[in-house]
Formats: structure tokens, sequence, C-alpha cells
């Protein structure tokens, strides 16, 4: 981790494993990895080393080994800013320095398995109250409005179509993700590998845009080039894709519906665009198919 910090590391290192397509704040992932790295080299114990006769004086040893390794971790309590971490009270902090105090004797004492368990349950009570299976809502679903145009038949009501949301970020996406819609945009923790070939046929292109994890967003404006879009990562989490509603074909994107506020009335011209329904300042159209 310091010398993530401090040096950084080899390019073709970061390329094998993806660094250099996450922003360099994501260091939660430089740790992770040292932890990985780190635990995998430790011998286990069935292991024999050389001049390994444990007694009294190792023990000690071990003990304030891993007092010196928890350390780190009180001056970096102590250091953080009451409104950072306003519910860390004495007992918490205690607590805290006693698990790190004892996974840092467990892996010393090769005793991996007891480590990894006591983190795991350390980081499922630090979550618990704010991780999206205790806030987020029992059940999301559609408006009976909604619900009827995205659906290919009254009759199959499981199978839903795909919508293009056209308006910056991926809030109104993931909604309708969490809805049971497919979606093109949102947030995407896989390549989009069939939806970039279909998109556009420059290799070049593709390798820049695909990323292991990606927001992915539309709008409309002035393109530079004939393909009616324009792809432009913002940040290397982030792929915006600007369409030219002139000359854009709107099937490439493998969607059914496009939706859009209201405000976005440039999109009444496509010709192969037909709008169904205005609901609460968003207008819904259907894509007709083999559009030019």
């Amino acid at each position: 981790m310091l010398i993530f910090y401090c040096t950084g590391v080899s390019s073709w290192f970061a390329k094998l494993i993806f660094w250099h397509m996450v922003p360099s704040l994501r260091l939660d992932l430089a740790l992770g990895l040292a932890c990985i790295i780190g635990l995998a080299l430790i011998p286990s114990r069935d292991t024999e080393i050389s001049g390994s006769n444990f007694n009294i004086y190792n023990s000690i040893a071990l003990i304030g080994l891993a007092v010196f390794s928890v350390t780190p971790i009180i001056i970096s309590l102590l250091a953080t800013p009451a409104s950072f971490y306003s519910t860390l009270s004495p007992i918490l902090f205690i607590a805290i320095i006693f698990a790190s105090l004892f996974i840092s004797y467990c892996i010393l004492q090769r005793r991996i398995s007891e480590a990894i368990a006591l983190n795991v349950i350390i980081y499922l009570i630090a979550t618990w109250n704010f991780n999206p299976l205790s806030v987020a809502p029992n059940q999301i679903s559609l408006n009976p409005e909604i619900q009827n145009i995205t659906q290919y038949s009254s009759e199959d009501k499981k199978s839903l179509k795909r919508v293009l949301i056209i308006n910056p970020g991926a809030t109104e996406s993931m909604a309708l993700l969490a809805a049971g819609v497919p979606v093109v945009g949102g947030v995407f923790y896989y390549p989009q590998f069939k939806f970039w070939e279909q998109l556009s046929s420059e290799p070049e292109i593709i390798q820049k845009t695909i990323n292991r994890y990606q927001h992915l967003s539309f709008s409309l404006g002035d393109v530079p080039n004939n393909d009616g879009h324009h792809i432009k990562s913002t940040q290397l989490d982030a792929v915006h894709v600007t369409i030219d509603v002139k000359n854009f074909n709107f099937e490439k994107t493998g969607a059914q519906l496009v939706a859009a506020p209201e405000t976005i009335t440039a999109l009444h011209t496509h010709p192969a665009l037909k709008k169904i329904i205005n609901y609460r300042g968003w207008n819904w159209f259907d894509i007709k198919t083999n559009s030019p």
C-alpha cells in the first residue's frame, strides 16, 4: 500500500490488472489486492519452517509485532475528523483496536482462516446500517402506464422491451433496471462487448471505451463525424455517447424504446421514433424497425 501511495506501480502491471481503467482515488482496490497477495504468500500452519520452534519468547515477539502492526490503525483513527466518522464512540474505537490486534496476531500465527473470518465479520457489522440490503425498499414496481408500454404483449408480462434513456447521468436508467426493465445505459460492472460492436465498427474506439465497469449515458448534440454519434470517456469509469438526432440509427443501441425529458424536442423529428406517451414530464418513443 505504501509503495502504491509513494511511488506507484509499473504501467505494465497496472494494465495487467486493469488499474489503468480505474480512477486513482479507488485506493481500496490497491489495498484489497495487496491484502490478497499478502495472505496468499503466508505459508499455512502445516508448512514446516526451518527453525520454527516456538517458545514463550517467540510468543512475546509475535504479540509485540502485532501491537506494532496496529499502531498505524490507532494513529489513523485518532486523526480522523469527527465529522467524517461521527459514530466512532470510545467503545467502537476499542473494539476496532482489539479486533485489529487479534487479526494481526492470527496472521502472524499463520491462522489465516480465523483472520479472514473476523475481518468479514467486522465489515458486515460496520456496513449493516447503510448497505443496500438494509436501506433499499423491499419492492420496486412500474406505474401501470409504463408497464403497459414496456411489455411486448399483455399475455407475456415478463418479457420487457429494452429502454434507452436520453439524459446525462445514470439515475433514471438504474431506476428502471431496479424495477426489472432492461436498459441500455446505466452503471455496468462488466464490458458491453455486443453493444460497442453494434454501435461502432472501429476497434480502436471500442478498446478505449470498454472498461471493467463504467457509467454509460446518452445525450443529444452535435458530433464531429458522420456516424451519427460521438463516444467520449469523460473519466476512466464514465463513458458518454453524444447522439446526432438527424443521422443516428437508434436500432444500433439494441433498444426498442427511447425515453427522454419533454424538454428535448429534437427527438420528434427523427423518422424512426414514434411517440407513445408523455408521463410526468417524460416522452416515451417506440423505435421503428428497419429504420435508415
